[in-house]
């Protein structure tokens, strides 16, 4: 949670006398983004201006961290950094593996990820998709395969960027499977003739 405000503005001179009104972005951290030089002549305008370069996003991302969806779609795609990690490691994956988590990601999580960088990917994001998936009639086998497709590449960049797992302690949902009519001994005799 930020505890400081995202941008501040400022007025600084210029080289020939005049000043012009700057803003400086954040990170949540407190660390600087970016500084630019804004248009506007009163602080109020200023003040909006600076606004709404925030709120468009105005590249002030950082490239640690990149859109959640995008990322994790990309880190169940042949070659990515993921998966050539663990084949290193000589874990590998079927293709069919990786295909249906990327198609699940796509699928379903893209709505909940959205615009959201892999920073802002927590347990209760995932708690919020797996009720709404629930009541859109998904089963629980469903919800959380695409839970693990998303926890995974999460915990990799997490493991990458040096930060704690958000989700690490975030449930699977009970998957009850149904009986598979396997028949006992005394039943396969009543069988035969």
């Amino acid at each position: 949670m930020r505890k400081t405000s995202p941008f501040r503005i400022f007025k600084q001179a210029t080289k020939d006398g005049t000043a012009t009104w700057r803003a400086r972005f954040f990170a949540e951290d407190g660390s600087i983004l970016k500084s630019v030089t804004l248009s506007a002549r009163t602080k109020p305008a200023a003040y909006r201006e600076a606004q709404s370069i925030f709120v468009a996003g105005g590249g002030l991302r950082r490239e640690s961290d990149p859109n959640a969806c995008d990322y994790i779609i990309q880190a169940w795609t042949l070659g990515s950094d993921y998966l050539t990690s663990r084949s290193l490691r000589g874990r590998t994956i079927s293709n069919q593996y990786i295909d249906g988590n990327r198609r699940l990601v796509e699928n379903h999580g893209k709505i909940f990820l959205g615009n959201r960088t892999m920073s802002e990917v927590d347990s209760p994001l995932l708690e919020n998709l797996m009720v709404v998936l629930s009541r859109k009639g998904k089963g629980p086998r469903v919800i959380n395969r695409l839970i693990q497709a998303i926890r995974v590449p999460l915990g990799y960049w997490c493991r990458a960027n040096r930060r704690s797992n958000p989700i690490v302690g975030l449930e699977k949902l009970d998957e009850h499977t149904a009986e598979r009519g396997i028949l006992d001994l005394n039943e396969i005799s009543q069988l035969s003739p």
